[in-house]
């Protein structure tokens, strides 16, 4: 057995051994600072450290995504349309792909309903984040649509 080997077995072995809600606490930190070190969108949005708050308030549910995995994603995904709205960041995206992942797998049952969910939620996602840009409304066809 190499040192590589060693050294990952006894990581594994170290983070199993940290309480859950140790674990889904530094989860949450690290997917929160990924989520800030993401740009915004919009170039011209305010930087500071009001809409690195904002990213982390979005990140924050993942803390109790073990014992409450649907309402996590729901409210996840709620803080992430405020935060876009608030500030302009949709770096927090990348919690809502993380608390969808960890009820999918927690509640695997939910899978159909978290799918489509995910779906209608992108679209109106994108409609929000790029509304000058954005085919959906005129895609779907709607007569009363000037083309």
């Amino acid at each position: 057995m190499n040192a590589a080997r060693v050294g990952e077995a006894v990581a594994r072995w170290r983070w199993r051994w940290l309480p859950a809600p140790v674990r889904d606490t530094m989860l949450a930190l690290l997917v929160g600072l990924l989520a800030v070190r993401i740009p915004p969108v919009d170039p011209d949005a305010e930087t500071g450290w009001v809409p690195c708050a904002v990213v982390l308030v979005a990140c924050a549910p993942l803390v109790l995504r073990r014992r409450f995995p649907v309402t996590v994603t729901l409210v996840t995904g709620v803080l992430v349309f405020l935060a876009y709205a608030a500030v302009g960041y949709d770096g927090s995206l990348l919690a809502a792909v993380v608390a969808v992942g960890s009820a999918a797998h927690r509640r695997p049952g939910t899978v159909p309903l978290l799918a489509v969910a995910s779906v209608v939620w992108w679209f109106a996602y994108q409609v929000v984040v790029f509304p000058g840009t954005n085919t959906l409304v005129a895609w779907s066809g709607d007569p009363l649509i000037p083309p």
